[in-house]
Order: C-alpha cells, then structure tokens, then sequence
C-alpha cells in the first residue's frame, strides 16, 4: 500500500490509511499537497473532494480567493444537515444492539453521539451505574427501575421533561442535562443526598433552590448556549452587588453558591414559622367566634 509519508512535507504525517484515503478519491500526491499548502487538514479529504466536485474549484483558486473557512463553514453544515436526516429510532436501536437478556448486566451503557431520535424505555437496565446519552435527539427517557445509577449525562437532546424522571435515583452523584428543555423546578431531586454535581444550563429549570442538596458540590446553571433559558432566573440569583456571578470553569463557585443557599434557608424557615404562626392565629380567632359547645 502507498505511503507518501515518504515524500516529507507535507506528508510527515500520513499513514497508509490516510493516504488511501486520497488515492480513492482520486487524488494524486501533487494535488493533495496542493490542497494542503491552503489549509486544508491531511483527514479532509472528503472535504477537498466536496470542493472539486460540488464547487468545481481547485486549490489554486481556493488561495487566490481566500475563502477556505467561509466554504468549510458551508460544507459542516450540508454535512449537519444529511446527519440529521440519518436519524435513528431510539427505542429500535437499543433492541437491536443491546438484547433484553444482556441487558441486566449492564454496569454502563454508552450510546452518545448515535443519531439516536425519540423516547428510550431502560427500564430493563436494572444494574445500570452509568449512562452516557448526550449528543443525540432523544425526546424522553424511562428509568423507573434504574435504581442503581451514579452518573447520567444527557445532554444535548430534546427532552422535554420535568425533574420527577431522576426524583427516585438515590445513589446519583453526577447529574448533567444541560442544553435540554427540561422545565419546572428543583424540588423532585431534594431527596438526592449524593449528589455532588449538577448541571441544568440551557434548561428550563426556574425555581425550587432551596430544594437543592446540601451535597451538591458543583453547580451550573448559565444560559451561555440557549438564548432565553429560563434557568437564568436562578443563575441570577448568585450575583454579587456588581451583578456580577462568580464562577469556576462554568460552575458557580461554591462559597457563593453556599451563601445563597443558606439565606434560601433562612428564608424558608422564616415562611413556615410565619405560616404556622397564621394558622395558630387562626385556630385562635374560631375558637374565640365559635367556642365549642358544652353538653
């Protein structure tokens, strides 16, 4: 098999593979290097043969023009577009690559960035402690009897859900969803005591602070992708006096996120007492207007 490794740059880095590559699409050494000399990767060859053949350019025109990044950015897209029409069906991919008598077995199921579409029932997945399942189109999710399972990262879906899905998930420590349309508030995971990171960026998720586990270490919950998110309702809740929200690697930082949380506290055990002190007041006032009869 031919190697232009051989040959020097630009070509130190080619394998055998690679340079197959090119050699099926029909080009030959003196064009690749040509398309590499105006920026193109030695793994885009597909790229350069969309160039030739769609755009009818070569690479001497492609340097007199400079419009590399402005063609590459219409080739991702022509490609994101065909990917999204390869959708798969979820639930049906699941039966075909992962057998329900296989399936109790299962410590960790890995199934990102499949071009999987619609709902996906686990419920077979008894033993499951890890899921991996971002990067997909999936709609919704059944872990009913996923009782076992420590982290789950599903973001960048479309699931359209509220909290009460994880609600039941004790043993979970690591939960990201963010870049989902998840909605409502944070009070199904209050019972989660081991939960240590959470990720609800890009969500819907606008209340129930309060709710969040003391054992939560790291925490995020911008809008940095998702015009309008509203978690940025709670996001705003950690500003400083300068509006600013401190943060660490996208997360908010804890002793900021600490000391909201204890005056979410302090507030809330304010209103009970309040309201019990309503309802005693309350009691007080019938028992004055209507005193019990005496036989």
């Amino acid at each position: 098999m031919v190697n232009w490794e051989e040959h020097g740059n630009p070509f130190l880095d080619f394998t055998e593979e690679r340079t197959q590559e090119w050699v099926s699409k029909e080009f030959s050494k003196e064009e690749c290097k040509e398309w590499l000399e105006v920026g193109l990767g030695i793994n885009e060859a597909d790229y350069a043969q969309w160039l030739r053949d769609s755009k009818k350019v070569d690479a001497e025109w492609v340097l007199n023009h400079g419009t590399i990044e402005e063609l590459r950015k219409e080739y991702r897209q022509i490609q994101r577009e065909r990917d999204e029409k390869k959708t798969i069906n979820a639930q049906e991919w699941l039966d075909n690559n992962y057998p329900k008598r296989i399936r109790s077995k299962i410590k960790a199921l890995d199934i990102n960035n499949e071009n999987l579409k619609g709902s996906l029932d686990l419920r077979d997945f008894v033993n499951l402690e890890e899921l991996d399942c971002f990067d997909n189109q999936l709609i919704s999710l059944d872990l009913d009897n996923c009782l076992r399972l420590k982290h789950l990262n599903c973001r960048n879906n479309n699931l359209k859900q509220d909290l009460s899905l994880f609600g039941h998930l004790a043993d979970l420590k690591s939960l990201w969803i963010s870049n989902n349309p998840f909605y409502g508030g944070l009070e199904p995971l209050k019972n989660l005591n081991k939960l240590k990171e959470l990720d609800i960026s890009n969500t819907d998720i606008d209340s129930g602070l309060e709710y969040l586990p003391e054992s939560v270490e790291d925490f995020a919950c911008s809008e940095d992708k998702r015009k309008n998110a509203r978690c940025q309702t709670l996001y705003n809740l950690f500003a400083n006096e300068q509006g600013e929200v401190e943060t660490e690697h996208g997360k908010i930082k804890n002793e900021t996120a600490s000391k909201v949380l204890d005056i979410f506290q302090f507030e809330t055990e304010n209103r009970i007492t309040e309201m019990r002190k309503q309802n005693q007041d309350y009691y007080q006032a019938q028992v004055v207007h209507n005193p019990p009869k005496t036989n």
